[in-house]
């Protein structure tokens, strides 16, 4: 029997990341994208808004879609007061009822106060390309990509989230999380 995920997303990275997370799982997966219907915010600046973002795609996925699991994966900057420093990760949600979900985190990097200020007033993508004049990063690489100078790429970090966050789950470690308009 084939398992159908919903990935609220269009980027082949996150797609690539979440489909190695299932299939680690379970053999036959087959991904149900979609990157239309909400409306979220371009750039998550807390780890309050990043959980926010995923939970709300995997929500949308599991109710409008066909799907045995709805995943959604959020990327985002977090201020730390520590030294004034930034921390830049991915979260997964996923679910299978839209109610009760599996939280993940990718591993994190921490970047400083004047790099994360400029994220923080415009996006990754936008402070990304603006240092090094390649828009087509953010869909491959990432901002960890350019970071690790390509040790590390997006799709690890997607991978990471998603495993932690479907291991939760299947674990019985779900989080109910009330029901609101996101």
């Amino acid at each position: 029997m084939v398992l159908r995920v919903g990935l609220y997303t269009n980027n082949r990275a996150k797609i690539e990341g979440v489909y190695r997370a299932f299939e680690e799982v379970y053999r036959d997966v087959e991904l149900v994208t979609s990157g239309s219907g909400l409306v979220l915010k371009d750039q998550p600046v807390s780890l309050d808004e990043m959980v926010e973002g995923a939970v709300a795609r995997a929500r949308h996925m599991i109710h409008n879609f066909d799907v045995d699991y709805g995943v959604g994966v959020e990327a985002g900057v977090s201020p730390l007061g520590l030294y004034g420093v930034y921390i830049v990760l991915q979260v997964a949600a996923v679910t299978r009822d839209g109610i009760g979900f599996g939280l993940g985190g990718s591993s994190a990097y921490f970047i400083d106060h004047r790099l994360g200020s400029r994220i923080v007033s415009s996006s990754m993508a936008r402070v990304l390309e603006s240092i090094t004049g390649d828009p087509s990063l953010r869909e491959s690489k990432g901002f960890i990509g350019y970071l690790t100078r390509g040790r590390v790429d997006r799709t690890v970090l997607t991978f990471e989230a998603t495993r932690n966050a479907l291991h939760t789950l299947l674990n019985g470690h779900v989080f109910k999380i009330p029901s609101k308009d996101l």
